[in-house]
């Protein structure tokens, strides 16, 4: 189609239309993206429990408990008068004061969570074992050690034992 004018000629091409299936297209190239996480569409990501926490909506899975009295370096008191063993931990007796003061100071009269160890075994008429963390996820047992106010349970098998013993080290 073209125009001619005193000034300029003016042609215009028109284009064939796009194919709307671009699947064969797709199949030929080097990479393929496939979203392997189905989500039914009347989900709202926001309630899911993924993604941004921002909006403070979403609910903590853990159970929190409050320390109430710290009894040895080794064993806590928690509200209900639940006594935990902090698991792999054991008593220094020269520093038995220090670690006294830094759980009191750390802990006490503040909100906790458990995590307990398929390894480590508790006998009857003895306190729970478990892997005790402040409420900002300050892991309190590792914190021991690394301060050297207590040393590594040897006597026992969990976890996080080869990784307690390198903090003791250094």
């Amino acid at each position: 189609l073209g125009l001619s004018t005193d000034q300029a000629d003016l042609e215009f091409k028109v284009k064939s239309p796009t194919p709307t299936d671009f699947s064969p297209r797709i199949c030929v190239l080097p990479y393929v993206f496939r979203d392997t996480v189905r989500f039914k569409k009347k989900i709202d990501p926001r309630n899911a429990g993924f993604g941004s926490q921002i909006d403070g909506r979403q609910r903590d899975p853990r159970q929190y408990f409050t320390v109430r009295r710290i009894l040895t370096p080794e064993i806590i008191e928690l509200d209900g008068g639940l006594q935990v063993r902090l698991l792999g931990v054991k008593a220094i007796e020269q520093q038995s004061a220090r670690a006294l003061a830094y759980l009191s100071g750390l802990i006490v009269n503040r909100r906790v969570y458990l995590r307990f160890d398929p390894a480590a075994r508790t006998g009857d008429g003895e306190p729970l074992q478990a892997y005790v963390y402040a409420r900002n996820r300050t892991f309190i047992n590792a914190h021991l050690i690394k301060r050297h106010y207590a040393g590594v349970a040897e006597n026992m098998e969990f976890h996080f034992k080869q990784r307690f013993a390198r903090y003791a080290k250094a």
